[in-house]
């Protein structure tokens, strides 16, 4: 039999803010204009590609996405964040992340 698998699902805590001001808007803009692509087409990457995990985001936008970070999110100084479905890190914890994964 297999190993053991544990899942976890994150929540985002109780009266925290978003850290990014990020929307699909905005998203199949930068997809559309980097790759040539119709805004539709960069919609539904945007909406189904990257959820779903049928599409990398680091393949489609090659220096990821330019947004604002909310003022009020920095007070909160977290290194990870929620936002929809995307795990936001820090670049601390990004480091660290990739640190655990290349030393595992």
């Amino acid at each position: 039999m297999g190993k053991e698998l544990d899942i976890y699902k994150l929540h985002k805590p109780d009266r925290t803010y978003d850290i990014i001001d990020l929307d699909i808007v905005s998203m199949a803009d930068q997809i559309a204009e980097e790759n040539n692509l119709s805004y539709k087409e960069a919609v539904i990457l945007a909406k189904i590609g990257f959820p779903s995990g049928k599409t990398k985001i680091a393949d489609i936008v090659k220096n990821g996405f330019s947004c604002k970070v909310e003022k009020e999110a920095l007070k909160q100084a977290y290194d990870v964040n929620l936002f929809t479905n995307y795990l936001v890190l820090n670049q601390k914890a990004y480091i660290a992340l990739l640190r655990g994964i290349y030393t595992t």
